[in-house]
């Protein structure tokens, strides 16, 4: 592959992300579009880290998906269909541990205050009760 800077990489793969998201819209099944939309993005994301080695990319970019979903399709969380609602629920409840794992302590509070507020708009759906996994309400960085 010629030489492709991190950066490159990061945007290339967030403008797959957005345009993933904007193909799902127009489908008859929104819910279920966006599902596999956020099932693709997460792919991609993975996709960029294996390409830089760099699991901050993975980490940003999962981030920005959380925060398409929220922005743009927190919509359909109402919907009677709880795919998407979930599937955004897991993203948010899987990143704080992949946080912690992948990068280094001192990037931990960089990303507190986005996850904190992802976590606390998904916590004020009332579908966040029914969920069968445990959805963390804050983001708690270990001492």
């Amino acid at each position: 592959m010629a030489d492709v800077s991190l950066a490159q990489v990061q945007e290339e793969a967030a403008d797959r992300i957005h345009e993933t998201f904007n193909l799902a819209v127009s489908g008859r099944l929104l819910n279920r579009s966006l599902v596999k939309a956020l099932r693709a993005s997460v792919q991609e994301a993975a996709r960029a880290r294996r390409i830089t080695k760099n699991k901050q990319v993975e980490v940003d970019l999962l981030v920005y998906i959380l925060r398409q979903c929220i922005d743009n399709y927190s919509g359909q969380f109402d919907s009677v269909y709880d795919g998407f609602f979930n599937a955004t629920a897991r993203l948010a409840a899987r990143l704080p541990a992949m946080i912690l794992k992948n990068l280094h302590e001192d990037l931990w509070v960089e990303y507190k205050a986005e996850v904190d507020e992802v976590l606390g708009q998904l916590h004020s759906r009332s579908k966040s009760r029914n969920l069968k996994f445990e959805l963390v309400k804050e983001f708690n960085i270990p001492h």
